[in-house]
């Protein structure tokens, strides 16, 4: 093959493969779920769910904080230099992330944080 056939078809089959992630990307949807809902088997699964932040704590590379409705959950959020995202106390957040367990006890590791104030 000629080296233009060859790059014709890589670009074709990228733009294919971006295409698709973005179809894909867009109807990936979440369910909320309450707190009291999450149960071991969970861990490992993507959710969603919304509460009011308490407890922040900032440390080098991540934060963390309790996210709060009739029940507790500590969630982790770990820092990126190019996603700052100012947090506080009392904020009603809506989170996507995946449950996780530490100390037997369950956690989210977030994905993505959207403060709904």
């Amino acid at each position: 093959m000629k080296e233009k056939t060859i790059l014709k078809v890589a670009l074709i089959v990228a733009l294919v493969g971006i295409v698709a992630l973005i179809g894909l990307s867009l109807t990936t949807e979440f369910e909320e779920i309450n707190l009291a809902q999450i149960e071991g088997e969970d861990v490992g699964n993507d959710i969603k769910l919304m509460g009011r932040i308490s407890n922040v704590q900032e440390l080098d590379k991540l934060t963390t904080f309790t996210i709060s409705q009739q029940e507790y959950l500590s969630v982790i959020r770990f820092k990126n230099n190019n996603q700052d995202l100012d947090i506080k106390e009392g904020d009603t957040v809506e989170i996507i992330g995946e449950v996780s367990e530490y100390q037997d006890k369950e956690q989210v590791i977030a994905n993505r944080i959207r403060v709904l104030r």
